[in-house]
């Protein structure tokens, strides 16, 4: 018990701080800033994912090639914070069995990659039914309107 207890005073009186003994005021005149430091907020209006029904088989995988239309996402990649972004490809060809020009695709961990639009890109798809849990990537950062058109789950992808 004592060697505990002398360890702990240990501890307590030779950690060393850093911490500063004033404030700091900071104002943006006195920071110097770029254009690529700023994190631009996109004030484009949010949009619901549009789920498939419920029930509906997802484990079936779909191959996808197409063209990056356009993008929603994060500034940020996760890490802490766990969210999804949305993708707009435009088809190319693929094995969905349906005749479609364009899906709207979630995609875990999506951060905005402006040089990513107009890629070439292939993806690895599933449906999306409204009873499927995927987990924290439900929490889905979309500004693209599917105008009702149902999003896929992307499970893997690459683009050149």
């Amino acid at each position: 018990m004592h060697k505990y207890i002398f360890t702990i005073f240990l501890l307590l009186f030779t950690v060393k701080t850093n911490a500063q003994d004033e404030w700091v005021g900071v104002t943006l005149d006195s920071l110097e800033l770029d254009s690529d430091s700023l994190i631009i907020y996109d004030s484009r209006p949010d949009f619901p994912i549009v789920f498939s029904k419920a029930g509906m088989e997802y484990q079936k995988m779909f191959k996808v090639v197409g063209i990056i239309k356009n993008q929603s996402g994060s500034e940020f990649a996760c890490g802490i914070f766990c969210f999804a972004g949305t993708l707009e490809i435009e088809i190319k060809r693929s094995n969905l069995g349906i005749d479609l020009k364009r899906i709207f695709v979630l995609v875990p961990c999506l951060t905005n990659d402006d040089e990513r639009i107009g890629r070439k890109v292939k993806m690895v798809i599933t449906n999306l039914p409204k009873d499927r849990d995927i987990g924290c990537f439900s929490d889905a950062i979309n500004k693209l309107d599917s105008k009702g058109e149902v999003f896929y789950y992307c499970e893997s992808y690459e683009y050149k």
